[in-house]
């Protein structure tokens, strides 16, 4: 976490490491990378202050108080952004996968179809 020129708090993103297995888990290793790509973009466009409250919360594991101390906003505030960043994050996804389940079906041949 640093502080910009403003004083507004920019979050360093931690993503996990690449998953392990053998050979039989290129698919697994494939779609989990594919998975954290789509949150990573996904976290990318939500607004800045939700942005850093759920990362804080969920990925440093942060308690409402300490957040709400290290944003130094209400407690209230703290829980809307999570709350609010929480649920643009799911419309994010979401919109995501319904886009690549149309490209599937775009690529399909027509004998595939239903």
């Amino acid at each position: 976490m640093s502080r910009s020129v403003t004083g507004t708090v920019r979050m360093e993103t931690p993503y996990p490491s690449e998953p392990t297995g053998g050979e039989g888990d290129s698919e697994a290793a494939y779609l989990s990378r594919e998975l954290r790509d789509d949150i990573r973009i996904a976290v990318d466009r939500i607004r800045s202050d939700h942005r850093a409250a759920l990362v804080l919360r969920y990925m440093r594991s942060l308690s409402y108080a300490e957040i709400t101390e290290t944003l130094n906003v209400l407690d209230g505030t703290v829980k809307s952004w999570v709350s609010r960043g929480g649920t643009v994050l799911r419309s994010l996804l979401a919109e995501g996968e319904r886009g690549r389940r149309k490209t599937a079906e775009d690529d399909a041949p027509a004998s595939a179809l239903p």
